[in-house]
């Protein structure tokens, strides 16, 4: 009888638990979101897209694929390093049959920090929910979070409210357009805002002072399933305001630059942009010191789109001459 007492009171909280969550992670999946999104947009488009976009936040709000002339989808997401990029475009290039160019940013951390083991290393478990990524450690296998999307979540009072919002209240809004976009930084920037972001920013997307050779890895792996897949790569350094590059260490900013250049002189079909203090973007373009917003977004868009544009019509040329010498 106390066995069974002891069996009781040990399964009963559990039960409990099980019972309440099942239920609760049933519909926490079927609210909409923006990896789930990605990952179908990827996945059931196979011969429509021809430019991905990959990076973090600065590409994920800062490229708007509407302003780009050719087909493109914006996989980016919020502090999404060099292994998730490496292995969405893993995915793409399966799958997008017709994709001709990948946009890859380099920002101050790229090569420095890893999501998995940074302050929102919560995210990581996006990739393991939406994108099938399972590549974690066996330790991870006995996390509930990596079974558990709500459980996941660092906020689960904020995922409560989104809950009522799409079943109750129906006014759930997305925050991410049809090709990947993050819409929600529309608003200019105000001076105080410019000061204390670009301050902040900086020094936080500087704490790691070493380079992770696992980053740099990742990234030569990118240009490598580039080369193989014959798809050209554009590394690109986003726009930022002067209140974030002043705090930058300018140590950090040649060897970043270096790398780039290096990469892009190894290959015709790896080229570089380096917008970092690119005059034409000024402080109405800045959501905050470093990242644009919706008229910043469609501003360096356009630039890249060009940019892509003019590479895609002087090899075209240059096969054409080519040909005809022959």
């Amino acid at each position: 009888m106390n066995y069974r007492r002891y069996c009781f009171t040990f399964f009963y909280p559990l039960l409990v638990a099980v019972i309440l969550i099942f239920p609760l992670e049933i519909i926490t999946r079927n609210i909409p979101n923006v990896y789930k999104s990605k990952n179908y947009g990827i996945m059931s488009n196979r011969d429509r897209y021809k430019v991905l976009v990959l990076g973090s936040s600065h590409t994920y709000y800062g490229v708007n694929p509407d302003y780009i002339a050719m087909p493109a989808f914006n996989a980016a997401n919020v502090s999404q390093d060099l292994k998730y990029d490496h292995y969405i475009l893993d995915k793409g290039v399966k799958t997008l049959s017709d994709l001709e160019f990948v946009v890859v940013p380099l920002s101050m951390f790229s090569l420095y920090s890893e999501l998995d083991t940074g302050v929102e290393s919560w995210r990581k478990y996006n990739y393991r929910h939406w994108f099938n990524y399972n590549k974690y450690p066996t330790t991870e296998l006995f996390n509930i979070k990596t079974h558990s999307v709500f459980l996941a979540s660092p906020n689960k009072l904020g995922m409560i409210e989104r809950l009522f919002q799409y079943y109750r209240w129906g006014n759930f809004e997305k925050t991410w357009s049809r090709g990947g976009w993050g819409t929600e930084y529309s608003r200019v920037s105000s001076e105080k805002t410019l000061l204390e972001s670009g301050k902040s920013a900086a020094l936080r997307h500087q704490i790691a002072t070493e380079i992770n050779d696992h980053n740099i890895s990742y990234l030569d792996e990118i240009a490598a399933i580039c080369n193989k897949k014959n798809v050209k790569l554009l590394i690109v350094t986003m726009p930022a305001y002067a209140t974030y590059r002043e705090h930058l260490n300018g140590g950090r900013i040649k060897t970043i630059i270096a790398i780039a250049t290096g990469l892009a002189a190894s290959s015709n079909k790896i080229r570089y942009v380096n917008s970092l203090d690119d005059a034409i973007f000024v402080k109405s373009d800045f959501h905050d010191a470093d990242h644009l917003n919706h008229e910043g977004a469609k501003k360096f868009s356009r630039i890249i789109s060009r940019f892509i544009e003019e590479w895609k019509s002087s090899e075209e040329i240059g096969e054409h001459n080519n040909h005809h010498n022959k």
